[in-house]
């Protein structure tokens, strides 16, 4: 008889150790399917997102969106002002008598020529630097252009 429980208790030992051993395949196999799937799911993820953002891409350039700047020629005065590169600037005159927006520069780098009253001229700065304008009409009339 004790020959029979040995026997039975080595049967149970070796069903519990196969078992065992059969559940850990088992669970390989199910912890191999997920890795494949969170595989696939990282590739679809890094082609769902080709370009990164803005932000984190500093090769990227920012668009430089160009604005134009209305000047009033009013009460004999050439305003100063500050623009960026790419700029226009429209000069209107508001004033009774007629004006120009003449750069100082030789050669000139802008000249309205005659405005007369409600008369405009644009000029789109494309290079930084400082210039400084005034009324051919009217010379005291001045004024300055800096763009960054």
């Amino acid at each position: 008889m004790k020959s029979g429980v040995i026997i039975g208790i080595v049967i149970v030992l070796a069903l519990l150790v196969g078992g065992f051993f059969l559940f850990q395949s088992d669970k390989k196999e199910v912890i191999e399917q997920e890795t494949t799937e969170t595989e696939n799911q990282v590739i679809v993820e890094e082609v769902e997102e080709e370009t990164p953002p803005l932000e984190q891409n500093t090769n990227q350039q920012i668009p430089i969106i160009p604005t134009t700047h209305n000047v009033e020629i009013i009460n004999f005065k050439l305003p100063s002002i500050t623009i960026k590169v790419g700029d226009t600037i429209t000069w209107t005159n508001k004033d009774s008598a007629a004006h120009t927006a003449t750069s100082l520069d030789n050669p000139k780098v802008f000249d309205s020529d005659r405005l007369d009253t409600g008369d405009t001229f644009s000029f789109t700065f494309t290079k930084t630097g400082s210039f400084n304008y005034f009324c051919e009409i009217h010379p005291s009339m001045k004024g300055a252009i800096t763009i960054e």
